[in-house]
């Protein structure tokens, strides 16, 4: 059976970062001083979850994922009649594996509140369908740096808002610590350390929802160096090669510029490349500034949120009637409640999950060790009911 991925927004994205497509040069005006233009300003979760915001196209609202770590703005599959004759087309495979056909198109006039898609070169038509399977987000697009590069961008989770500045008018001294930056493949990129002497390089990508991975080899020699003493395997594979799974690890004295953070947990990529997601992002109020290459960080009120992962054993997947069960950890807390593969879930602690979010059904699977999660499922034609006691990993 095919595993799905721990990384759920990252399963499609991850190609589309280093796509070579000619982009449309920004424009370049002058500095000035004063207070910052406001161009956009969006409601956004304070509690650290994805970003999707409504883009209108056609004279219809369609959601779109914030993602940093996308390249280009992307489009549905289903929107490809809407989107006229492709300038281009590109042959990939997804992060598993797969074929995908990526076309490149003329950007179409949508919108995204004020700012329209058109300011940010040539977008990408792919099928999103496992995206939106995995996810459990009804998401037709990705907002990508095609566009999103072009101003400068503030992540206040204490005020729940994205705010888009023009980057003519920067007032920098307001906006926190600097940590350098510079873009890769459009992603914008910082230098981290761990245990004080151990450095790499992460893409920030707001389109994945943990806290971030670790390169391959920077994962092993952290191990053979005895910071990783510990890790938790998973079932479910981060690789290709599923006989490996996913493995993670807590991390103790994680360092970005000034600030130190205790117990995040990474999960090993298959590729050397490092990345931070949302569960790292959102302990900050983030300010993007990539004209000049800097990273305003202050602390949110999320910054000492405990970082945990599943406790059930449970990989779930949206259906129309609630979750899906796609695979269960050998030996957890749901493998010995009873609960199998392509079982169906219907409630979390008396909630129907179809009026759920994936990512609150996660939520309550890792809300604490010990935690006793009632659990009403199908299998069949047949329901069921059972307890899962959560289980910490790592």
């Amino acid at each position: 059976m095919k595993h799905a991925k721990r990384q759920t927004a990252m399963l499609l994205l991850s190609l589309l970062c280093f796509v070579s497509v000619p982009a449309r040069a920004a424009d370049e005006p002058a500095a000035a001083d004063g207070p910052p233009k406001l161009a956009a300003e969006f409601d956004i979760p304070k509690d650290g979850s994805l970003i999707v915001l409504p883009v209108t196209f056609k004279g219809k609202a369609y959601n779109f994922l914030v993602d940093t770590g996308s390249r280009y703005t992307t489009f549905d599959k289903a929107f490809a009649p809407l989107l006229g004759e492709p300038k281009g087309t590109l042959e990939g495979k997804t992060a598993d594996g797969k074929e995908m056909t990526i076309h490149i198109c003329y950007a179409p006039n949508a919108t995204v509140g004020p700012l329209n898609l058109k300011q940010g070169g040539p977008v990408m038509c792919v099928d999103l369908t496992e995206l939106r399977r995995l996810s459990g987000m009804n998401v037709q697009g990705v907002i990508g740096m095609g566009l999103l590069r072009r101003f400068t961008l503030q992540f206040d989770f204490d005020a729940g808002k994205l705010r888009c500045f023009q980057p003519d008018s920067i007032k920098r001294e307001v906006w926190g610590d600097i940590v350098a930056m510079r873009t890769a493949g459009g992603t914008p990129v910082i230098r981290a350390n761990v245990a004080g002497k151990f450095g790499t390089f992460f893409g920030i990508h707001t389109g994945y929802d943990y806290s971030g991975t670790l390169g391959r080899r920077f994962f092993m020699s952290l191990q053979t160096a005895g910071v990783i003493q510990k890790t938790a395997r998973s079932l479910v594979g981060s690789t290709v090669d599923e006989s490996e799974g996913s493995v993670s690890a807590r991390i103790d004295d994680f360092r970005v510029g000034e600030f130190a953070l205790n117990g995040l947990v990474f999960d090993k990529s298959p590729q050397e490349g490092s990345i931070l997601g949302m569960s790292f992002l959102k302990r900050f109020n983030a300010t993007f500034d990539f004209r000049n290459s800097r990273l305003y960080l202050t602390k949110s009120h999320l910054f000492d949120a405990p970082d945990q992962q599943d406790m059930s054993g449970l990989h779930l997947v949206q259906v129309k009637t609630g979750a899906k069960v796609h695979a269960v950890d050998p030996d957890s807390p749901a493998s010995r409640a009873g609960i199998q593969a392509d079982d169906i879930i219907l409630k979390l602690n008396g909630r129907w999950v179809v009026k759920m979010t994936l990512a609150e059904a996660r939520r309550l699977l890792r809300s604490g060790d010990g935690q006793v999660v009632k659990v009403l499922f199908q299998r069949g034609e047949q329901g069921y009911e059972t307890s899962v006691t959560l289980k910490k990993q790592i």
